[in-house]
């Protein structure tokens, strides 16, 4: 496995302006390279892909809490 270091973006709206947060994470490129892919069939950058996975997985946490 090959670690490979990527950025990506994270947005969170807060009353309407936009403040954006980096996160550095490693990843293996033959996963980032399906996940990619995934987002493009799903219509949407691979930031946006994970900040939706992200955000589903927070929601889901907080019915749990």
């Amino acid at each position: 496995m090959t670690d490979n270091v990527y950025t990506i973006y994270i947005h969170h709206h807060v009353n309407a302006m936009a403040k954006e947060k980096i996160i550095n994470f490693r990843i293996d490129a033959e996963l980032k390279n399906r996940a990619r892919k995934l987002a493009e069939a799903d219509g949407r950058s691979l930031s946006n892909w994970i900040t939706l996975l992200i955000e589903k997985e927070v929601k889901r946490g907080r019915k749990k809490a």
